[in-house]
């Protein structure tokens, strides 16, 4: 079996050994196209009920020397295409602030996601690093992301950066 046919199965054990640690992880099958899929949720108390995060992850397709893992969070944002060009200046900005760039606009599907893609050894594999990734991703979506959907609901580009570097200096000074 090549490697690329054990990358599934990889995510099974993973799965097992992230809920033995206390993590809510579940094994998503492939379908449509689509790859299997480890999928955790991301807790965030200043969401309504009916709006959900998670973190999808999984191996690119075909993509196995060495293996790369994706990391893929849809935010339910609204994007008007009128705040499209400042909002896409301020991910730039935000991104190149942050330990793990990942915010993306799209404004053909005018959606904002936080997607993050990384080679990955696999011999051994370390759940360690997908569990950090997993805590930055966190991280960023929940202390950023409430900025990020002002931005795109049409915050001035530069009322947003004063609350970036703000938020972003109380980290380092807490």
């Amino acid at each position: 079996m090549s490697d690329l046919e054990q990358l599934p199965e990889l995510l099974e054990v993973l799965v097992t050994e992230f809920r033995d640690g206390g993590i809510d992880a579940t094994l998503v099958p492939p379908t449509l196209g689509a790859p299997p899929q480890l999928v955790v949720p991301i807790e965030d108390p200043t969401l309504d009920a009916d709006r959900h995060l998670r973190i999808n992850t999984f191996f690119v397709p075909d993509l196995d020397d060495p293996p790369v893992l994706q990391y893929f969070v849809a935010l339910p944002y609204a994007v008007t295409m009128e705040h499209v060009d400042a909002l896409a200046r301020f991910l730039c900005t935000l991104n190149t602030n942050l330990p793990m760039a990942g915010f993306e606009l799209s404004e053909r599907n005018e959606a904002i996601v936080f997607r993050h893609t990384h080679a990955i050894s696999v011999r051994p594999l370390d759940p360690g690093v997908i569990a950090w990734s997993w805590a930055m991703i966190r991280s960023a979506v929940i202390e950023f992301g409430p900025l990020v959907e002002r931005v795109a609901a049409g915050l001035e580009l530069e009322v947003g950066v004063t609350s970036m570097d703000e938020l972003l200096s109380s980290f380092s000074d807490g």
